[in-house]
């Protein structure tokens, strides 16, 4: 079912509101750890810092929206763009997979901190890996989609499409033949692969993560009560 003009319009417009409360939201978070000595050199503050400027690139590249798809695109408001500046779009928001990657450092944080008394000085020999690691796999898999031409027309911006819209992708075809001049497998196997998948490690690692510290928590909750009433009872 094809939209409407006002729904083409709105569609478009909306990201461009929660992007501009996320970006200035974040901004402040930056401020009120870069402004603070002792933040700056704590391992938690440096993972939310990350974090936070993995939200800036999300909120400048959907705030962009539709602005970067080239000009004359059918069925998207206001496209102004050209194939360069929609590559450029989808090659930012691609990078913004170690978003979720640095929430996941935050959880193998309180992990090791909580969990397994980790130091801070042990934590911050740690952290150079653990932001080598997602800086590597975000650029790595950002600069994987310019050569396969990944990055095209995704209705509300620039990101992994195939092109035309609604070509036949050559994992979907039966004969393993593709209708698609761009980003062939794109929706089919790259999402997957350099998104989607991740991102479902992450968010479960995640909630392991958080369950054992929780566990650890609520172990130490215990024990703190039996020695509180092991006290009372010889007094």
């Amino acid at each position: 079912m094809s939209l409407t003009y006002n729904q083409t319009k709105w569609l478009a417009i909306t990201p461009k509101i929660s992007a501009s409360v996320s970006f200035f939201s974040t901004i402040f978070i930056v401020w009120d750890v870069l402004r603070s000595k002792s933040k700056r050199g704590h391992t938690y503050h440096h993972f939310l810092v990350a974090l936070s400027i993995c939200d800036l690139m999300i909120a400048i590249g959907t705030f962009l929206s539709t602005w970067p798809i080239p000009a004359g695109t059918e069925g998207v408001w206001r496209a102004s763009g050209t194939q360069q500046t929609c590559a450029a779009q989808g090659f930012f928001l691609q990078l913004t997979i170690m978003a979720p990657l640095y929430n996941g450092s935050l959880s193998l944080y309180y992990l090791l901190m909580v969990t397994f008394g980790w130091s801070e000085r042990r934590l911050k020999r740690m952290r150079i890996w653990v932001h080598g690691v997602i800086v590597a796999f975000g650029v790595g898999t950002a600069a994987a989609g310019i050569p396969l031409t990944l990055y095209n027309n995704a209705y509300l911006w620039c990101w992994q499409a195939s092109y035309p819209t609604g070509c036949i992708e050559s994992a979907q075809s039966p004969t393993g033949e593709t209708t698609c001049t761009r980003g062939d497998n794109a929706t089919s196997i790259y999402r997957w692969a350099l998104f989607y998948g991740p991102l479902w490690v992450v968010i479960l690692f995640s909630t392991l993560a958080m369950l054992m510290t929780w566990c650890s928590l609520k172990e130490r909750g215990k024990q703190a009560e039996t020695v509180l009433r092991n006290s009372f009872s010889h007094k």
